[in-house]
């Protein structure tokens, strides 16, 4: 039984007619340069945020400091994905997720030593 309607290409809108490779048919603009001003703004705001954010937790407004290193890393992920091909964007999200585990250990080991103080372990603290 043969097709009334042939079908169509779906890249091409032609009609199709067997096995078809598509080659670069076309320049298409990617934003995968890692020189693009784009992506270097958005790396420099997330490096402004760190920066600023881990100065201020040394001071008495250390919750603001969550207010800028949260952004920041939303902002390098963002740049990360935006535009692939940047070194800067990579390297933030690594200097953020390092910072992300040095964190969650040094919690873990003031809860750790907090719950030994509390049961009666303190003189094995240091």
């Amino acid at each position: 039984m043969e097709e009334k309607y042939p079908i169509n290409d779906p890249v091409t809108g032609k009609p199709f007619n067997g096995q078809t490779t598509y080659q670069n048919q076309g320049t298409m603009s990617t934003s995968s340069n890692g020189n693009d001003k784009g992506g270097r703004d958005l790396c420099i705001a997330a490096l402004a945020c760190w920066i600023i954010g881990n100065l201020l937790l040394f001071t008495e407004v250390a919750i603001v400091a969550g207010f800028l290193l949260i952004p920041g890393f939303i902002i390098a992920i963002i740049a990360m994905e935006k535009y692939p091909g940047s070194k800067f964007a990579k390297l933030l999200t690594a200097l953020f997720i390092i910072e992300i585990i040095i964190v969650i250990v040094g919690i873990l080991y003031v809860i750790h030593t907090c719950m030994s103080c509390l049961n009666g372990g303190c003189a094995e603290m240091g």
